[in-house]
């Protein structure tokens, strides 16, 4: 690992803890009685209201998203601009660029993930009041639902209406278990809005016995595990833009105050291993010549100032003068 992978995997890990308990916080301060009334009265208003929405935003996360992922992110980039300092000489002054890191990070990290939250819990109540679900069980799944995605949302709905179907015709069978074509018929019902392991799980559940607290469980370690991928990708992916962004800011400055050469210029790096996506191995020929400040990367997926191209992407930039060889 070099130095910036060292970097990348601490932040990732302290951005990943921020999340999870910036979720948790929020979840555990909504109070589900008053959510369940709201939901049975169908009160958007008083819904939004318990939630904390407004405008679309989730004002809990969004708060407490401000007060840690905002200020670990700031810190990553400014460790990052000092580094690249130290590799290349020059000068930076990390705190000249704060006030409008704050506010693109805001918008562009903080809102988004307050939006998705938003999205999540209230589709998952339209859903599930579709469903006829009781009001209870709307209220924990819009909750559970604060720290998922849209579509893994989605999904957890889709497992309790198959859940709920399998209880109800298990309960009128001796020993309380499904034949096998009534579960595949359920399955089959559900199957194209969940991923494998869900599909496996719920197989796996149908096969034998089925009680209320084994189904619980098993709707819970799904929930849990969806949140935690999503977590750790999210994680993953603002801890390299971070660092990436550092190292831009630190060479603009460099530029604008002369501690880099003039003709330096940034120069797209693959990792050269076989698990370099196509179209990532592909900017490197398309950007020969390097790019100055203020010019993007051509790519095959469209400008880019700097790296993650896409989700998990290990690209570097190397800054030298054109001359200076790789």
């Amino acid at each position: 690992m070099d130095d910036l992978d060292i970097l990348i995997a601490r932040l990732t890990a302290e951005f990943e803890e921020t999340l999870h308990l910036s979720f948790k916080k929020v979840s555990e301060e909504i109070d589900i009685d008053q959510l369940a009334q709201a939901i049975v009265a169908r009160d958007e208003v008083k819904i939004a209201d318990i939630l904390s929405f407004d405008e679309g935003l989730h004002q809990g996360i969004d708060n407490d998203l401000n007060n840690g992922l905002l200020y670990a992110l700031i810190g990553g980039i400014a460790f990052a601009m000092k580094g690249f300092a130290q590799r290349h000489r020059s000068r930076v002054n990390p705190n000249g660029e704060v006030d409008q890191l704050m506010v693109e990070l805001r918008r562009n990290v903080v809102e988004p993930l307050a939006r998705r939250a938003y999205e999540a819990a209230t589709q998952t109540i339209t859903r599930m009041q579709r469903l006829e679900f009781d009001a209870h069980e709307i209220a924990r799944s819009a909750i559970a639902a604060l720290s998922l995605a849209p579509d893994q949302a989605k999904s957890i709905v889709y497992m309790r209406k198959a859940v709920r179907e399998a209880l109800q015709a298990a309960s009128a069978l001796p020993e309380g278990k499904l034949p096998p074509q009534a579960a595949k018929t359920i399955l089959d019902r559900v199957q194209s809005h969940l991923n494998a392991a869900q599909r496996a799980a719920l197989r796996k559940a149908f096969s034998g016995p089925l009680d209320e607290t084994t189904v619980q469980k098993l709707l819970l370690r799904h929930t849990r595990a969806l949140a935690s991928y999503r977590q750790s990708v999210i994680a993953r992916q603002e801890a390299t833009r971070a660092v990436h962004l550092g190292e831009y800011l630190a060479f603009r400055q460099g530029k604008a105050n002369r501690s880099i050469p003039r003709d330096a210029r940034r120069f797209w790096r693959t990792r050269e291993d076989e698990r370099v996506r196509h179209t990532h191995h592909l900017v490197p020929a398309m950007n020969a010549d390097g790019v100055d400040v203020g010019e993007p990367f051509q790519t095959p997926l469209g400008p880019a100032l700097y790296p993650p191209l896409e989700i998990n992407c290990r690209c570097r930039v190397d800054v030298r003068r054109p001359n200076a060889g790789a």
